[in-house]
C-alpha cells in the first residue's frame, strides 16, 4: 500500500509541470498578462496553437519533407 502511496505521489509530481504548461498554453495572452499565471481564465481556446502553426510556416516545412 505504502508503494503505491509513494507511485501515485511521485506520478502527480512528474506530470504537473506538463499538465500546468498545458493548461498555460491554453490561456490568452491577455488573460495571462493581465491576471498573472496562477489565476483561472475567462475562457480557454486553442488560439496559441493555431498563431504558432502560422507564424512558423509548418505546412510549408511539411511539403517540403
Amino acid at each position: 500500500m505504502l508503494l503505491h502511496v509513494v507511485l501515485i505521489s511521485l506520478a502527480i509530481v512528474w506530470l504537473f509541470p506538463i499538465l500546468w504548461t498545458f493548461y498555460t498554453s491554453l490561456r490568452p495572452f491577455g488573460d495571462t498578462s493581465h491576471d498573472g499565471y496562477v489565476s483561472l481564465p475567462a475562457h480557454l481556446n486553442f488560439d496559441n496553437y493555431f498563431a504558432a502553426w502560422d507564424a512558423a510556416e509548418l505546412p510549408r516545412y511539411f511539403l517540403n519533407t
